[in-house]
């Protein structure tokens, strides 16, 4: 598996798709995200353009005229056609593909490709995907997409500023928040039957500090509705309670499953 040591707006990629939609969505979406981009319609062109320069990147649709994704890739990855003028790695090459089947998953890491993505898919997804499976090659992009969801409900961009980029830091204060949340839900449903809607604020507060800081904006967001609807009219109070039952159980859900891809992705 290779890796390509700098970030995507450095890297330079090659895209191979016979769909002038296509086309023009790739082109939307890496023109400003990468810092050269060639497009071509075929695996023969494709080929070719990687016989002329090297690329860092080269997203190939499987099913193409001429050659397909998997052939163009054996022929640029075969040491009598490929650009030898770089002492840069190989590119990293991902497969673009309408089947999701985990056989046919399987049979293009086998085959040699260091990811593919599932069509259809969107912007952000297309760029995360790149870099994730940059750093992870011959991952399956099922663990991208996954991590996208993750990242979306949870914020794990904002979460790692916080952290200064310390994943193993943010797993664990994640961790110590999974272990929180069931007992915080248990005391606050005893307390809110008991109307203690003081003691119930604090707990929100405590438990809504420790979500904000480990990307949980959501629970943090239903833990602040829950603290500041202390005064508010008491079907006002239920619902917030409501609200936050819901988020906290939700949340638990996606910290298992970000840890879950951690451990994963370190095994």
């Amino acid at each position: 598996m290779v890796h390509i040591d700098k970030p995507i707006a450095a890297m330079k990629v090659l895209a191979a798709d016979d769909n002038d939609i296509n086309r023009e969505f790739l082109h939307g979406v890496l023109t400003p995200a990468v810092a050269e981009l060639v497009l071509v319609e075929d695996g023969l062109q494709a080929v070719a353009a990687a016989q002329q320069k090297h690329f860092d990147v080269v997203l190939l649709d499987l099913h193409m005229p001429g050659h397909d994704g998997l052939e163009s890739m054996q022929l640029m990855r075969d040491p009598s056609t490929e650009n030898g003028t770089s002492d840069e790695p190989r590119p990293l090459f991902i497969a673009i593909t309408a089947d999701a089947r985990k056989t046919e998953q399987d049979r293009l890491l086998a085959a040699g490709f260091d990811g593919f993505l599932t069509k259809p898919i969107s912007a952000a997804e297309l760029i995360n995907s790149i870099e994730l499976i940059n750093e992870h090659p011959g991952h399956p992009i099922l663990i991208a997409r996954t991590q996208r969801h993750i990242s979306e409900q949870l914020n794990d961009s904002a979460a790692l500023r916080n952290m200064n980029n310390d994943r193993e830091l943010l797993d664990k204060l994640r961790q110590k928040l999974l272990q929180e949340v069931p007992d915080t839900i248990n005391s606050i449903n005893a307390l809110s039957q008991q109307q203690d809607w003081p003691a119930v604020s604090r707990l929100a507060h405590k438990l809504g500090g420790g979500a904000a800081y480990t990307g949980a904006e959501k629970l943090a967001e239903a833990c602040q509705e829950l603290e500041l609807s202390e005064s508010a009219p008491v079907l006002a109070r239920h619902l917030a309670h409501l609200h936050f039952r819901a988020q906290a159980m939700h949340t638990t859900v996606l910290i298992e499953q970000s840890l879950q891809h951690s451990q994963m992705l370190s095994g």
